[in-house]
Protein backbone atom coordinates (compact mmCIF):
# COMPACT_ATOMS: atom_id res chain seq x y z
CA UNK A 1 0.00 0.00 0.00
CA UNK A 2 1.36 3.40 -1.05
CA UNK A 3 0.66 6.48 1.03
CA UNK A 4 0.54 10.09 -0.12
CA UNK A 5 3.17 11.09 2.45
CA UNK A 6 6.86 10.49 3.04
CA UNK A 7 7.59 7.39 5.10
CA UNK A 8 10.90 8.91 6.20
CA UNK A 9 11.04 9.30 9.94
CA UNK A 10 13.21 11.55 12.05
CA UNK A 11 11.39 10.41 15.21
CA UNK A 12 13.83 7.60 15.99
CA UNK A 13 12.35 6.90 19.41
CA UNK A 14 8.58 6.91 18.78
CA UNK A 15 8.38 5.74 15.16
CA UNK A 16 11.10 3.13 15.47
CA UNK A 17 12.35 1.97 18.84
CA UNK A 18 9.06 2.01 20.73
CA UNK A 19 7.51 -0.18 18.04
CA UNK A 20 10.39 -2.65 18.28
CA UNK A 21 10.19 -2.69 22.07
CA UNK A 22 6.49 -3.63 21.97
CA UNK A 23 7.11 -6.65 19.73
CA UNK A 24 10.19 -7.79 21.72
CA UNK A 25 11.65 -9.58 18.70
CA UNK A 26 13.43 -8.29 15.61
CA UNK A 27 15.64 -9.54 12.76
CA UNK A 28 18.63 -7.38 11.81
CA UNK A 29 20.13 -7.66 8.31
CA UNK A 30 23.38 -5.73 7.90
CA UNK A 31 25.88 -5.23 5.12
CA UNK A 32 29.41 -6.46 5.79
CA UNK A 33 31.15 -3.13 6.37
CA UNK A 34 32.59 -1.32 9.37
CA UNK A 35 29.84 1.30 9.63
CA UNK A 36 27.18 -1.42 9.70
CA UNK A 37 29.00 -3.36 12.40
CA UNK A 38 29.23 -0.24 14.58
CA UNK A 39 25.50 0.40 14.12
CA UNK A 40 24.78 -3.23 15.06
CA UNK A 41 26.97 -2.85 18.13
CA UNK A 42 24.90 0.10 19.34
CA UNK A 43 21.54 -1.53 18.61
CA UNK A 44 22.55 -4.82 20.24
CA UNK A 45 23.57 -2.88 23.35
CA UNK A 46 20.14 -1.19 23.46
CA UNK A 47 18.32 -4.48 22.83
CA UNK A 48 20.14 -6.13 25.73
CA UNK A 49 19.05 -3.37 28.13
CA UNK A 50 15.41 -3.74 27.10
CA UNK A 51 15.39 -7.56 26.83
CA UNK A 52 14.59 -7.49 23.11
CA UNK A 53 15.33 -10.75 21.31
CA UNK A 54 17.11 -10.37 18.00
CA UNK A 55 18.65 -12.33 15.15
CA UNK A 56 21.63 -10.80 13.35
CA UNK A 57 22.63 -11.76 9.84
CA UNK A 58 25.17 -10.16 7.48
CA UNK A 59 24.19 -9.82 3.81
CA UNK A 60 26.18 -8.83 0.74
CA UNK A 61 23.62 -8.46 -2.07
CA UNK A 62 19.91 -8.35 -2.85
CA UNK A 63 19.66 -12.13 -3.26
CA UNK A 64 20.89 -12.69 0.30
CA UNK A 65 18.37 -10.12 1.57
CA UNK A 66 15.57 -11.99 -0.19
CA UNK A 67 16.72 -15.34 1.18
CA UNK A 68 17.10 -14.06 4.76
CA UNK A 69 13.71 -12.34 4.69
CA UNK A 70 12.05 -15.51 3.41
CA UNK A 71 13.61 -17.58 6.20
CA UNK A 72 12.62 -15.23 9.04
CA UNK A 73 9.35 -13.60 7.93
CA UNK A 74 7.25 -16.61 8.98
CA UNK A 75 8.03 -16.10 12.70
CA UNK A 76 9.01 -12.42 12.91
CA UNK A 77 7.24 -9.28 11.70
CA UNK A 78 9.87 -6.59 12.32
CA UNK A 79 13.09 -6.25 10.34
CA UNK A 80 15.93 -3.74 10.51
CA UNK A 81 18.06 -3.25 7.41
CA UNK A 82 21.44 -1.62 8.08
CA UNK A 83 23.26 -0.11 5.08
CA UNK A 84 21.24 -2.27 2.73
CA UNK A 85 17.86 -2.03 1.10
CA UNK A 86 17.25 1.72 0.78
CA UNK A 87 18.11 1.75 -2.93
CA UNK A 88 16.22 -1.48 -3.71
CA UNK A 89 12.55 -1.85 -4.61
CA UNK A 90 11.85 -3.86 -1.47
CA UNK A 91 8.10 -4.34 -1.85
CA UNK A 92 8.60 -5.97 -5.23
CA UNK A 93 11.67 -7.94 -4.07
CA UNK A 94 10.30 -9.26 -0.77
CA UNK A 95 6.51 -9.12 -1.14
CA UNK A 96 6.09 -8.63 2.65
CA UNK A 97 2.88 -9.77 4.32
CA UNK A 98 0.45 -7.24 5.80
CA UNK A 99 1.94 -7.30 9.32
CA UNK A 100 5.58 -6.87 8.27
CA UNK A 101 7.45 -3.70 9.20
CA UNK A 102 10.82 -2.91 7.64
CA UNK A 103 12.99 -0.24 9.28
CA UNK A 104 15.92 0.95 7.18
CA UNK A 105 19.05 2.65 8.53
CA UNK A 106 21.04 3.12 5.34
CA UNK A 107 23.48 5.77 4.15
CA UNK A 108 23.07 4.86 0.46
CA UNK A 109 21.29 7.45 -1.63
CA UNK A 110 19.01 7.87 -3.48
CA UNK A 111 16.30 6.01 -1.60
CA UNK A 112 14.16 4.02 -4.04
CA UNK A 113 10.98 6.01 -4.59
CA UNK A 114 8.67 3.09 -3.70
CA UNK A 115 10.37 2.81 -0.30
CA UNK A 116 9.67 6.48 0.32
CA UNK A 117 5.89 6.08 0.13
CA UNK A 118 5.33 2.44 1.19
CA UNK A 119 3.20 1.93 4.31
CA UNK A 120 5.34 -0.98 5.56
CA UNK A 121 8.77 0.59 5.09
CA UNK A 122 10.24 3.21 7.42
CA UNK A 123 13.50 4.89 6.40
CA UNK A 124 15.24 6.39 9.44
CA UNK A 125 17.01 9.68 8.80
CA UNK A 126 18.64 12.45 10.82
CA UNK A 127 17.27 15.95 11.30
CA UNK A 128 19.89 17.32 8.90
CA UNK A 129 18.74 15.15 5.98
CA UNK A 130 17.76 17.15 2.88
CA UNK A 131 14.32 16.02 1.63
CA UNK A 132 13.91 18.56 -1.16
CA UNK A 133 15.36 16.25 -3.82
CA UNK A 134 12.74 13.53 -3.21
CA UNK A 135 9.98 13.66 -5.86
CA UNK A 136 6.41 14.41 -4.83
CA UNK A 137 3.82 11.64 -4.63
CA UNK A 138 1.67 13.04 -7.44
CA UNK A 139 4.71 13.16 -9.74
CA UNK A 140 5.26 9.41 -9.39
CA UNK A 141 1.83 7.86 -8.84
CA UNK A 142 -1.47 8.49 -10.63
CA UNK A 143 -4.94 7.18 -9.85
CA UNK A 144 -6.57 6.13 -13.11
CA UNK A 145 -9.65 4.55 -11.52
CA UNK A 146 -11.75 7.71 -11.99
CA UNK A 147 -10.82 7.89 -15.66
CA UNK A 148 -11.76 4.23 -16.14
CA UNK A 149 -15.12 4.72 -14.35
CA UNK A 150 -15.86 7.79 -16.45
CA UNK A 151 -14.93 5.92 -19.61
CA UNK A 152 -17.19 3.02 -18.63
CA UNK A 153 -19.98 5.48 -17.92
CA UNK A 154 -19.57 7.06 -21.34
CA UNK A 155 -19.81 3.64 -23.00
CA UNK A 156 -23.00 2.81 -21.09
CA UNK A 157 -24.56 6.19 -21.92
CA UNK A 158 -23.61 5.74 -25.54
CA UNK A 159 -25.29 2.30 -25.65
CA UNK A 160 -28.46 3.70 -24.08
CA UNK A 161 -28.49 6.62 -26.50
CA UNK A 162 -28.08 4.26 -29.44
CA UNK A 163 -31.04 2.18 -28.21
CA UNK A 164 -33.28 5.23 -27.72
CA UNK A 165 -32.44 6.81 -31.02
CA UNK A 166 -32.34 3.70 -33.13
CA UNK A 167 -33.65 4.55 -36.58
CA UNK A 168 -36.48 2.57 -38.20
CA UNK A 169 -35.49 -0.47 -40.14
CA UNK A 170 -34.00 0.44 -43.45
CA UNK A 171 -33.56 4.15 -42.57
CA UNK A 172 -30.17 5.87 -42.63
CA UNK A 173 -28.75 6.87 -39.18
CA UNK A 174 -28.57 10.52 -38.30
CA UNK A 175 -25.11 11.74 -39.35
CA UNK A 176 -25.39 14.94 -37.35
CA UNK A 177 -26.22 13.13 -34.11
CA UNK A 178 -23.40 10.62 -34.66
CA UNK A 179 -20.95 13.43 -35.46
CA UNK A 180 -21.80 15.35 -32.26
CA UNK A 181 -21.52 12.19 -30.18
CA UNK A 182 -18.12 11.22 -31.64
CA UNK A 183 -16.69 14.70 -31.16
CA UNK A 184 -17.58 14.84 -27.46
CA UNK A 185 -16.36 11.34 -26.74
CA UNK A 186 -13.10 11.45 -28.64
CA UNK A 187 -12.19 14.99 -27.59
CA UNK A 188 -12.45 13.92 -23.95
CA UNK A 189 -10.46 10.73 -24.60
CA UNK A 190 -7.80 12.60 -26.55
CA UNK A 191 -7.47 15.17 -23.78
CA UNK A 192 -7.08 12.48 -21.13
CA UNK A 193 -4.52 10.60 -23.25
CA UNK A 194 -2.57 13.83 -23.73
CA UNK A 195 -2.63 14.53 -19.99
CA UNK A 196 -1.46 11.01 -19.19
CA UNK A 197 1.29 11.17 -21.82
CA UNK A 198 2.54 14.47 -20.41
CA UNK A 199 2.41 13.03 -16.88
CA UNK A 200 4.38 9.93 -17.98
CA UNK A 201 7.02 12.10 -19.66
CA UNK A 202 7.33 14.27 -16.56
CA UNK A 203 7.61 11.17 -14.34
CA UNK A 204 10.39 9.78 -16.53
CA UNK A 205 12.23 13.10 -16.35
CA UNK A 206 11.78 13.40 -12.58
CA UNK A 207 13.03 9.86 -11.95
CA UNK A 208 15.95 10.29 -14.33
CA UNK A 209 17.05 13.36 -12.43
CA UNK A 210 16.43 11.76 -9.01
CA UNK A 211 18.24 8.49 -9.80
CA UNK A 212 20.95 9.92 -12.04
CA UNK A 213 23.74 9.69 -9.48
CA UNK A 214 24.41 7.90 -6.21
CA UNK A 215 25.76 9.41 -3.02
CA UNK A 216 25.82 8.84 0.74
CA UNK A 217 24.08 10.36 3.73
CA UNK A 218 24.85 10.15 7.47
CA UNK A 219 26.49 6.93 8.62
CA UNK A 220 24.22 4.23 10.05
CA UNK A 221 26.27 4.13 13.26
CA UNK A 222 25.74 7.84 13.78
CA UNK A 223 21.95 7.44 13.46
CA UNK A 224 22.05 4.51 15.90
CA UNK A 225 24.07 6.59 18.36
CA UNK A 226 21.61 9.47 18.06
CA UNK A 227 18.85 7.00 18.97
CA UNK A 228 20.77 5.95 22.11
CA UNK A 229 21.06 9.62 23.04
CA UNK A 230 17.31 10.15 22.66
CA UNK A 231 16.78 7.13 24.90
CA UNK A 232 19.27 8.61 27.43
CA UNK A 233 21.31 5.42 27.20
CA UNK A 234 24.34 6.80 25.40
CA UNK A 235 27.81 6.10 26.75
CA UNK A 236 31.37 6.68 25.62
CA UNK A 237 31.42 3.15 24.22
CA UNK A 238 28.39 3.79 21.99
CA UNK A 239 29.72 7.22 21.03
CA UNK A 240 32.97 5.56 19.96
CA UNK A 241 30.97 3.29 17.64
CA UNK A 242 29.36 6.34 16.04
CA UNK A 243 32.79 7.91 15.57
CA UNK A 244 34.21 4.79 13.91
CA UNK A 245 31.17 4.64 11.61
CA UNK A 246 31.83 8.20 10.41
CA UNK A 247 35.55 7.48 10.03
CA UNK A 248 34.73 4.42 7.90
CA UNK A 249 32.83 6.70 5.54
CA UNK A 250 35.87 8.98 5.43
CA UNK A 251 38.34 6.19 4.66
CA UNK A 252 36.17 4.44 2.07
CA UNK A 253 35.35 7.60 0.16
CA UNK A 254 31.68 7.70 1.16
CA UNK A 255 31.93 11.24 2.44
CA UNK A 256 33.91 14.02 0.78
CA UNK A 257 36.93 14.93 2.88
CA UNK A 258 36.47 18.70 2.52
CA UNK A 259 32.68 18.73 2.42
CA UNK A 260 30.30 20.44 4.79
CA UNK A 261 28.71 17.04 5.44
CA UNK A 262 31.83 15.59 7.08
CA UNK A 263 32.46 18.76 9.08
CA UNK A 264 28.84 18.83 10.29
CA UNK A 265 28.88 15.17 11.34
CA UNK A 266 32.26 15.59 13.04
CA UNK A 267 31.04 18.64 14.98
CA UNK A 268 27.91 16.74 16.06
CA UNK A 269 29.99 13.90 17.48
CA UNK A 270 32.51 16.36 18.93
CA UNK A 271 29.77 18.00 21.02
CA UNK A 272 28.90 14.63 22.54
CA UNK A 273 32.58 13.88 23.16
CA UNK A 274 32.92 17.05 25.20
CA UNK A 275 29.67 16.35 27.03
CA UNK A 276 30.52 12.77 28.02
CA UNK A 277 34.22 13.32 28.78
CA UNK A 278 34.24 16.70 30.51
CA UNK A 279 33.89 15.16 33.98
CA UNK A 280 37.04 13.08 33.50
CA UNK A 281 39.10 16.18 32.78
CA UNK A 282 37.44 18.67 35.15
CA UNK A 283 36.64 16.64 38.26
CA UNK A 284 40.04 16.16 39.82
CA UNK A 285 38.53 14.70 43.00
CA UNK A 286 36.79 11.78 41.27
CA UNK A 287 38.43 8.39 41.07
CA UNK A 288 38.48 7.14 37.48
CA UNK A 289 38.83 3.42 36.81
CA UNK A 290 41.98 2.43 34.97
CA UNK A 291 39.78 0.64 32.41
CA UNK A 292 37.62 3.70 31.78
CA UNK A 293 37.44 4.87 28.17
CA UNK A 294 38.30 8.48 27.45
CA UNK A 295 37.66 10.02 24.00
CA UNK A 296 39.44 13.13 22.74
CA UNK A 297 39.14 15.37 19.67
CA UNK A 298 42.54 15.60 17.98
CA UNK A 299 44.28 16.55 14.77
CA UNK A 300 44.85 13.16 13.18
CA UNK A 301 47.70 12.68 10.71
CA UNK A 302 46.66 11.04 7.45
CA UNK A 303 49.23 8.35 8.18
CA UNK A 304 47.81 4.87 8.62
CA UNK A 305 48.72 2.92 11.77
CA UNK A 306 51.80 5.01 12.52
CA UNK A 307 51.33 4.61 16.29
CA UNK A 308 51.57 0.83 15.82
CA UNK A 309 54.17 0.76 13.04
CA UNK A 310 57.21 2.77 12.02
CA UNK A 311 56.86 6.26 10.57
CA UNK A 312 58.77 5.08 7.51
CA UNK A 313 56.36 2.23 6.81
CA UNK A 314 53.29 4.32 7.58
CA UNK A 315 54.34 7.05 5.16
CA UNK A 316 54.99 4.46 2.43
CA UNK A 317 51.65 2.70 2.92
CA UNK A 318 49.25 5.64 3.44
CA UNK A 319 47.28 6.78 0.43
CA UNK A 320 47.90 10.49 1.04
CA UNK A 321 51.69 10.48 1.45
CA UNK A 322 52.18 7.70 -1.07
CA UNK A 323 50.59 9.80 -3.81
CA UNK A 324 51.77 13.23 -2.66
CA UNK A 325 55.43 12.17 -2.60
CA UNK A 326 55.14 9.73 -5.56
CA UNK A 327 57.05 7.17 -3.55
CA UNK A 328 57.14 4.69 -6.47
CA UNK A 329 59.70 6.97 -8.18
CA UNK A 330 63.33 7.72 -7.34
CA UNK A 331 62.57 11.44 -7.31
CA UNK A 332 59.70 10.88 -4.90
CA UNK A 333 61.86 8.91 -2.48
CA UNK A 334 64.47 11.68 -2.49
CA UNK A 335 61.68 14.15 -1.79
CA UNK A 336 60.68 12.10 1.24
CA UNK A 337 64.25 12.14 2.54
CA UNK A 338 64.27 15.94 2.19
CA UNK A 339 60.97 16.15 4.04
CA UNK A 340 62.30 14.09 6.94
CA UNK A 341 65.44 16.24 7.04
CA UNK A 342 63.36 19.43 7.20
CA UNK A 343 61.40 17.84 10.03
CA UNK A 344 64.57 17.07 12.00
CA UNK A 345 63.93 13.32 12.28
CA UNK A 346 66.72 10.87 11.64
CA UNK A 347 66.20 7.76 9.53
CA UNK A 348 66.96 5.74 12.63
CA UNK A 349 63.98 7.23 14.44
CA UNK A 350 61.75 6.90 11.38
CA UNK A 351 62.58 3.22 10.87
CA UNK A 352 62.15 2.08 14.46
CA UNK A 353 58.79 1.30 15.99
CA UNK A 354 56.95 4.46 16.88
CA UNK A 355 56.53 3.47 20.52
CA UNK A 356 60.29 2.91 20.80
CA UNK A 357 61.10 6.50 19.82
CA UNK A 358 62.21 8.74 22.67
CA UNK A 359 59.15 10.13 24.45
CA UNK A 360 60.16 13.77 24.00
CA UNK A 361 60.63 13.25 20.24
CA UNK A 362 57.45 11.20 19.92
CA UNK A 363 55.32 13.88 21.56
CA UNK A 364 56.44 16.39 18.92
CA UNK A 365 56.06 14.15 15.86
CA UNK A 366 52.52 15.18 14.96
CA UNK A 367 53.18 18.94 15.15
CA UNK A 368 56.46 18.58 13.27
CA UNK A 369 54.84 16.64 10.43
CA UNK A 370 52.02 19.17 10.10
CA UNK A 371 54.26 22.26 10.25
CA UNK A 372 56.91 20.85 7.91
CA UNK A 373 54.35 19.74 5.33
CA UNK A 374 52.58 23.11 5.37
CA UNK A 375 55.87 24.99 5.02
CA UNK A 376 57.81 22.94 2.48
CA UNK A 377 55.52 20.47 0.72
CA UNK A 378 51.99 21.84 0.45
CA UNK A 379 52.84 24.31 -2.34
CA UNK A 380 49.39 25.81 -2.72
CA UNK A 381 47.45 22.54 -2.38
CA UNK A 382 44.16 22.77 -0.53
CA UNK A 383 44.57 19.36 1.12
CA UNK A 384 46.23 19.00 4.50
CA UNK A 385 48.27 16.14 5.88
CA UNK A 386 45.89 16.03 8.86
CA UNK A 387 42.17 16.02 9.49
CA UNK A 388 40.08 16.53 12.60
CA UNK A 389 39.23 13.17 14.17
CA UNK A 390 39.14 11.35 17.50
CA UNK A 391 41.22 9.05 19.71
CA UNK A 392 40.20 6.74 22.53
CA UNK A 393 42.32 5.89 25.55
CA UNK A 394 41.76 2.45 27.12
CA UNK A 395 43.43 2.50 30.49
CA UNK A 396 47.03 3.67 30.70
CA UNK A 397 48.80 2.46 27.55
CA UNK A 398 46.15 1.43 25.02
CA UNK A 399 45.48 4.48 22.86
CA UNK A 400 43.83 4.01 19.49
CA UNK A 401 42.75 6.51 16.88
CA UNK A 402 39.40 6.14 15.15
CA UNK A 403 41.31 5.90 11.87
CA UNK A 404 43.42 2.94 13.03
CA UNK A 405 40.46 1.07 14.54
CA UNK A 406 38.48 1.54 11.31
CA UNK A 407 41.31 0.09 9.24
CA UNK A 408 41.84 -2.77 11.70
CA UNK A 409 38.18 -3.82 11.78
CA UNK A 410 38.03 -3.60 8.01
CA UNK A 411 41.05 -5.92 7.85
CA UNK A 412 39.11 -8.50 9.88
CA UNK A 413 36.19 -8.32 7.44
CA UNK A 414 38.49 -8.53 4.41
CA UNK A 415 40.77 -11.25 5.76
CA UNK A 416 41.91 -13.69 3.04
CA UNK A 417 41.40 -16.68 5.34
CA UNK A 418 38.73 -19.28 4.67
CA UNK A 419 36.26 -18.07 7.30
CA UNK A 420 32.72 -17.32 6.15
CA UNK A 421 31.33 -13.80 5.91
CA UNK A 422 29.17 -14.51 8.95
CA UNK A 423 32.19 -15.60 11.02
CA UNK A 424 34.23 -12.55 10.00
CA UNK A 425 31.31 -10.26 10.75
CA UNK A 426 30.89 -11.55 14.29
CA UNK A 427 34.65 -11.58 14.86
CA UNK A 428 34.75 -7.89 13.89
CA UNK A 429 31.75 -7.24 16.15
CA UNK A 430 33.55 -8.88 19.05
CA UNK A 431 36.77 -6.95 18.38
CA UNK A 432 34.91 -3.69 18.95
CA UNK A 433 34.39 -4.53 22.62
CA UNK A 434 36.64 -1.95 24.21
CA UNK A 435 38.02 -4.50 26.65
CA UNK A 436 39.20 -6.60 23.68
CA UNK A 437 41.94 -4.19 22.66
CA UNK A 438 44.19 -7.21 22.16
CA UNK A 439 42.05 -8.27 19.18
CA UNK A 440 42.34 -4.81 17.69
CA UNK A 441 46.12 -5.05 18.04
CA UNK A 442 46.05 -8.39 16.19
CA UNK A 443 43.83 -6.86 13.51
CA UNK A 444 46.32 -4.01 13.10
CA UNK A 445 48.95 -6.57 12.09
CA UNK A 446 46.53 -8.04 9.52
CA UNK A 447 45.88 -4.56 8.20
CA UNK A 448 49.60 -4.04 7.64
CA UNK A 449 49.60 -7.05 5.31
CA UNK A 450 46.66 -5.60 3.38
CA UNK A 451 48.36 -2.20 3.04
CA UNK A 452 51.58 -3.86 1.86
CA UNK A 453 49.61 -5.78 -0.79
CA UNK A 454 48.00 -2.51 -1.93
CA UNK A 455 51.45 -0.87 -2.18
CA UNK A 456 52.68 -3.72 -4.38
CA UNK A 457 49.67 -3.32 -6.67
CA UNK A 458 50.17 0.44 -6.96
CA UNK A 459 53.82 0.03 -7.92
CA UNK A 460 52.91 -2.66 -10.47
CA UNK A 461 50.16 -0.57 -12.11
CA UNK A 462 52.44 2.48 -12.37
CA UNK A 463 55.46 0.51 -13.63
CA UNK A 464 53.49 -1.44 -16.28
CA UNK A 465 51.29 1.53 -17.26
CA UNK A 466 48.05 -0.36 -16.79
CA UNK A 467 46.02 2.88 -16.64
CA UNK A 468 44.51 3.78 -20.03
CA UNK A 469 42.83 7.08 -20.90
CA UNK A 470 39.75 6.20 -22.99
CA UNK A 471 38.40 9.75 -23.09
CA UNK A 472 35.31 9.72 -20.85
CA UNK A 473 37.08 7.68 -18.18
CA UNK A 474 40.43 6.21 -17.14
CA UNK A 475 40.51 2.40 -17.22
CA UNK A 476 42.81 0.60 -14.77
CA UNK A 477 43.11 -3.13 -15.39
CA UNK A 478 44.56 -5.30 -12.62
CA UNK A 479 46.54 -8.44 -13.32
CA UNK A 480 44.70 -11.76 -13.04
CA UNK A 481 47.80 -13.61 -11.88
CA UNK A 482 49.00 -11.44 -8.99
CA UNK A 483 49.60 -13.41 -5.78
CA UNK A 484 48.16 -10.47 -3.85
CA UNK A 485 44.68 -10.85 -5.40
CA UNK A 486 43.64 -12.93 -2.39
CA UNK A 487 43.64 -9.73 -0.31
CA UNK A 488 41.10 -8.04 -2.59
CA UNK A 489 38.29 -10.58 -2.74
CA UNK A 490 36.04 -8.42 -0.55
CA UNK A 491 34.34 -5.33 -1.94
CA UNK A 492 35.76 -3.05 0.77
CA UNK A 493 39.38 -4.01 0.17
CA UNK A 494 38.86 -3.82 -3.60
CA UNK A 495 37.45 -0.32 -3.22
CA UNK A 496 40.28 0.71 -0.88
CA UNK A 497 42.80 -0.51 -3.47
CA UNK A 498 40.92 1.44 -6.16
CA UNK A 499 41.13 4.64 -4.09
CA UNK A 500 44.91 4.19 -3.80
CA UNK A 501 45.21 3.61 -7.55
CA UNK A 502 43.13 6.67 -8.45
CA UNK A 503 45.25 8.89 -6.19
CA UNK A 504 48.48 7.46 -7.64
CA UNK A 505 47.35 7.93 -11.25
CA UNK A 506 46.22 11.49 -10.66
CA UNK A 507 49.54 12.24 -8.94
CA UNK A 508 51.36 11.03 -12.06
CA UNK A 509 48.89 12.73 -14.45
CA UNK A 510 47.39 15.84 -12.77
CA UNK A 511 45.04 16.41 -15.72
CA UNK A 512 43.25 13.18 -14.80
CA UNK A 513 41.94 14.80 -11.60
CA UNK A 514 38.77 15.75 -13.52
CA UNK A 515 38.32 12.28 -15.06
CA UNK A 516 36.23 9.38 -13.80
CA UNK A 517 37.89 6.01 -13.23
CA UNK A 518 37.03 2.37 -13.88
CA UNK A 519 39.01 -0.27 -12.01
CA UNK A 520 38.66 -3.85 -13.24
CA UNK A 521 39.98 -7.01 -11.64
CA UNK A 522 39.32 -10.74 -11.49
CA UNK A 523 36.09 -11.88 -9.87
CA UNK A 524 36.67 -13.59 -6.50
CA UNK A 525 33.95 -16.17 -7.20
CA UNK A 526 34.05 -16.96 -10.93
CA UNK A 527 37.21 -17.08 -13.09
CA UNK A 528 35.05 -16.34 -16.16
CA UNK A 529 33.92 -13.00 -14.70
CA UNK A 530 35.51 -9.59 -14.26
CA UNK A 531 34.66 -7.23 -11.40
CA UNK A 532 34.36 -3.54 -12.29
CA UNK A 533 34.17 -0.54 -9.95
CA UNK A 534 33.40 2.99 -11.12
CA UNK A 535 34.69 5.97 -9.16
CA UNK A 536 34.00 9.70 -9.67
CA UNK A 537 36.80 12.20 -10.43
CA UNK A 538 39.24 12.69 -7.58
CA UNK A 539 38.59 16.43 -7.62
CA UNK A 540 34.92 15.69 -6.96
CA UNK A 541 35.68 13.14 -4.22
CA UNK A 542 37.38 15.88 -2.20
CA UNK A 543 34.28 18.12 -2.17
CA UNK A 544 31.09 16.15 -2.95
CA UNK A 545 30.57 12.43 -3.51
CA UNK A 546 28.36 11.94 -6.57
CA UNK A 547 28.71 8.83 -8.73
CA UNK A 548 27.13 8.54 -12.19
CA UNK A 549 28.29 5.02 -13.02
CA UNK A 550 25.27 3.13 -11.65
CA UNK A 551 22.81 4.21 -14.33
CA UNK A 552 25.56 4.26 -16.96
CA UNK A 553 26.31 0.59 -16.20
CA UNK A 554 22.63 -0.31 -16.57
CA UNK A 555 22.36 1.50 -19.91
CA UNK A 556 25.56 -0.08 -21.29
CA UNK A 557 24.48 -3.56 -20.23
CA UNK A 558 21.07 -3.09 -21.86
CA UNK A 559 22.61 -1.68 -25.04
CA UNK A 560 25.05 -4.58 -25.47
CA UNK A 561 23.02 -7.36 -23.86
CA UNK A 562 26.10 -8.08 -21.77
CA UNK A 563 25.84 -10.75 -19.08
CA UNK A 564 26.26 -8.74 -15.91
CA UNK A 565 25.46 -9.10 -12.20
CA UNK A 566 24.59 -5.78 -10.59
CA UNK A 567 22.91 -6.79 -7.33
CA UNK A 568 25.31 -5.13 -4.87
CA UNK A 569 24.25 -2.35 -2.52
CA UNK A 570 26.35 0.15 -4.47
CA UNK A 571 25.24 0.33 -8.09
CA UNK A 572 28.68 1.44 -9.31
CA UNK A 573 29.96 -2.14 -8.80
CA UNK A 574 29.19 -5.08 -11.08
CA UNK A 575 30.50 -8.36 -12.39
CA UNK A 576 30.54 -9.12 -16.12
CA UNK A 577 31.48 -12.08 -18.27
CA UNK A 578 35.01 -11.75 -19.63
CA UNK A 579 33.79 -12.16 -23.22
CA UNK A 580 31.48 -9.14 -22.86
CA UNK A 581 33.91 -6.62 -21.39
CA UNK A 582 35.16 -5.16 -24.68
CA UNK A 583 31.71 -4.27 -26.07
CA UNK A 584 30.62 -3.11 -22.63
CA UNK A 585 33.51 -0.63 -22.42
CA UNK A 586 32.72 0.62 -25.95
CA UNK A 587 29.08 1.22 -25.03
CA UNK A 588 30.06 2.89 -21.76
CA UNK A 589 32.43 5.20 -23.64
CA UNK A 590 29.60 6.20 -25.98
CA UNK A 591 27.15 6.81 -23.11
CA UNK A 592 29.53 8.87 -20.96
CA UNK A 593 30.76 10.89 -23.94
CA UNK A 594 27.28 12.36 -24.49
Amino acid sequence: LLLNRLMLTKELKTDFYEKIRKKQRVVVLASAEVDSICACKILVNLFAKDSIQYSLRPVSNSEQIEQAFLEHSAHCDDFIFINCGASLELVDLLNPHALSNIFIIDSHRPIHFTNVFSEQIYVLIRETENLEEIPKFEELFRDDSEDEEESDGEDEDADEEDDENEDPEGAEPSRKRRKNFNEEKYIRQAQKQKERRMWEENKTQVLRQYEESTSFSSSAAEIAYELSHYLTKDTNILLWMGIIGLTDQYVMGRVAKSSRQYLTERDFLGQHVRRLNAWIENDTNSIVSVDCMKISVEKELRLYLYRHWTLWDSIHHSVFTQSQFKLWSHKGRNRLHDFLSYMGLSLKNCKQRYRAIDTAVRNEVSNKVINTYDKYMKQGLKTNIWFSSFTAQYGVQNKFSALDVTLAVNAILESPNSSSTNEKFHEALDALNYVNHGKISEAVESCKLLLKAIWEQVQHVIATRRALNTGPFILISLSDSSPDNKFFKGLNSFKLLSIYLVNACVSNHPRWAASSFLVSGPSPTDPHNTRILGLPPLALMETKISNLFGKAFEAAAEMTQARVTQNFFESNILEIRNDDTSKFYDALTTILAK
